[in-house]
């Protein structure tokens, strides 16, 4: 018990010293704990008392099921409080799946991808469709004219 007791000390100290007081043992130390006569004899023992409270369980589930009921509130505000800050936020416009079914989706392979000089975010980028086609002209904004310049691509890849 001694050894125990010990080893219980340093992380739950209040209830050593019960521990120690019950059996009547004036021994603290590690060292001393193992040498013979540590306890004195016809030394009467202390008062037994509880070192731990009983836990009723009734009482205790109260206290669960109040402490997950407050937890679900607490998330149930949380919840309508983001709601609140979402309303606020533009909402992208939605389209019918009969809309979505004529979207043409390509997938294409990256064949190089370069750096633009005097661009720090813009990166070009040679992809292969599939289709063998000819060169083609940059994409301009509409109400602009289209660049001179042609890209260049080769019968399997597209730039």
């Amino acid at each position: 018990i001694l050894a125990a007791n010990e080893k219980v000390d340093p992380k739950i100290p209040a209830t050593a010293d019960a521990i120690f007081s019950q059996i009547g043992a004036a021994v603290r130390d590690y060292d001393s704990i193992f040498a013979f006569g540590g306890l004195e004899s016809g030394k009467p023992v202390g008062e037994a008392f509880p070192l731990f409270a009983r836990i009723d369980k009734d009482e205790m589930f109260e206290k669960i099921e109040a402490r997950q009921k407050a937890n679900a509130e607490a998330e149930t505000a949380n919840n309508a409080k983001v709601k609140e800050e979402l309303a606020g936020v533009a909402k992208l416009a939605e389209i019918s799946i009969d809309d979505f079914a004529k979207v043409e989706l390509r997938v294409a392979e990256i064949k190089a991808c370069e750096p633009i000089k005097r661009a720090k975010k813009l990166l070009k980028l040679t992809l292969d469709d599939g289709e063998a086609s000819g060169p083609s002209r940059p994409a301009s904004r509409p109400g602009t004219a289209p660049k001179t310049s042609p890209v260049t691509r080769s019968s399997s890849s597209r730039t």
